[in-house]
């Protein structure tokens, strides 16, 4: 699709309260140490910037119910970004497009809108709906960013087997056999199964070896075989935390149990053996390391934990959390109520229920950064609007569909003299 709007107009749109009642605490889920939450000064340096708020939103015709959703992947839609509550962006997707109504092919970065598609051939990336490069090989992109005015992509082969690393399109670093590590669906980081440390970009992957499994880091592009002094017999996160690697696996010796590895230290969760690990990010937050754990039970029941200290202290847990977010060294975490729509919010900001039924229809929904924790939610109610909720009070945005994510942008302010 080559037809993209900007407009200049401001949409206006109200400012009012979503339906949702702040509460106690609930007595189901342990509640944070007061010190893991520390109010923002707002004299601080970090609090000399502006933030703009970009919503991704998918809009389909008035008369095409959406949440059924029959013509799916055949019907006509629009791709909007919302800067806060301005429509800034429209990109024509759909059926004779490049663009899919699928929120995991689109990320925003920087107020611009960056889109992959596969057409079983190629995979093509766009920027704010215009064609910047493409490659061959059918892939699903795991991690992206824009580093030193470059776009980096880590895309896994649909397949199932093969990756590649590229700069702008050009590859850099490939193993046709190669899986990797992390789930980018489930991580709390915007940036996917990339990151970045030490002015680095970094990832993890796995091969199979004569039936043996080995795993790996790349560092701007130059690969490391992982020898973390223990042996584990499966790996979830493998993460460089100032120049030092961390590891997240599970391991025999230690019953079963996920261990997280670092400088010979090993620190492990749950000494309870009924729960197995299904999966354990590392996330490194002012100069802490947390650990969010996902774990199922031999009832068959699932349920997250977070922990801290590299996991030598829980910090919360509990059956029925849609996820956890972590930023400046707090945290916030939602449940779900009847395993679908979202329930309680908690952060160091407040407590809050919601009335409605709301849904997150992706990932890339839930922002939390400096005490501000933001949700693009979409009622269930067709005669309810979409909503951008922040601490508790929220902006509907005027749209017929769903809001599929939500990202911020930090401008530094000049000084004062």
């Amino acid at each position: 699709m080559r037809s993209t709007t900007l407009l200049a107009a401001v949409l206006t749109t109200a400012l009012l309260w979503i339906s949702c009642d702040r509460i106690p605490d609930n007595p189901n889920h342990r509640r944070p140490d007061d010190p893991d939450h520390i109010s923002r000064d707002e004299d601080s340096p970090s609090a000399k910037r502006d933030t703009t708020v970009y919503t991704l939103g998918i809009e389909y015709p008035d008369s095409y119910d959406w949440q059924r959703d029959t013509a799916y992947g055949n019907v006509s839609c629009r791709i909007i970004v919302f800067a806060d509550q301005r429509r800034i962006l429209e990109v024509n997707a759909g059926p004779g497009t490049i663009f899919r109504a699928d929120p995991d092919m689109h990320r925003i970065w920087d107020g611009h809108l960056y889109s992959d598609f596969s057409d079983g051939r190629q995979t093509i990336f766009s920027m704010d709906g215009k064609e910047i490069f493409r490659y061959d090989g059918n892939e699903m992109i795991c991690g992206f960013m824009v580093h030193d005015g470059a776009v980096h992509t880590l895309g896994q082969s649909r397949s199932g087997k093969g990756f590649s690393y590229r700069i702008d399109g050009e590859l850099i670093f490939a193993d046709n056999r190669g899986s990797l590590v992390g789930d980018p669906y489930s991580t709390p980081v915007e940036t996917g199964t990339m990151y970045l440390d030490q002015g680095m970009v970094c990832f993890g992957y796995r091969t199979e070896e004569g039936g043996q499994a080995r795993w790996y880091t790349v560092r701007d592009g130059k690969a490391e075989a992982v020898d973390c002094g223990v042996k584990l017999s499966d790996i979830f996160d493998l993460r460089y935390v100032d120049g030092t690697l961390h590891v997240s696996g599970t391991s025999a010796a230690y019953g079963g149990r996920a261990v997280h590895v670092c400088d010979g230290r090993v620190y492990t969760s749950w000494k309870d053996p009924v729960r197995a690990t299904s999966f354990c990010h590392i996330v490194p937050s002012a100069g802490n390391i947390y650990l969010y754990e996902g774990h199922i039970r031999n009832d068959g029941t699932s349920e997250s934990s977070l922990w801290k200290d590299g996991g030598g202290s829980v910090v919360t847990y509990g059956t029925d959390y849609a996820g956890f977010w972590i930023s400046d060294g707090r945290y916030a975490y939602i449940t779900r109520n009847g395993g679908r729509f979202l329930g309680t919010v908690r952060s160091g900001e407040g407590y809050w229920w919601f009335k409605d039924q709301l849904m997150l229809m992706s990932h890339q929904c839930v922002r939390y950064d400096e005490g501000v924790l933001l949700i693009a939610a979409t009622p269930v109610r067709k005669d309810l609007s979409p909503i951008l909720w922040k601490n508790g009070r929220s902006l509907a945005l005027t749209l017929h569909g769903y809001l599929a994510g939500i990202w911020l942008s930090h401008k530094e302010q000049p000084a004062e003299d």
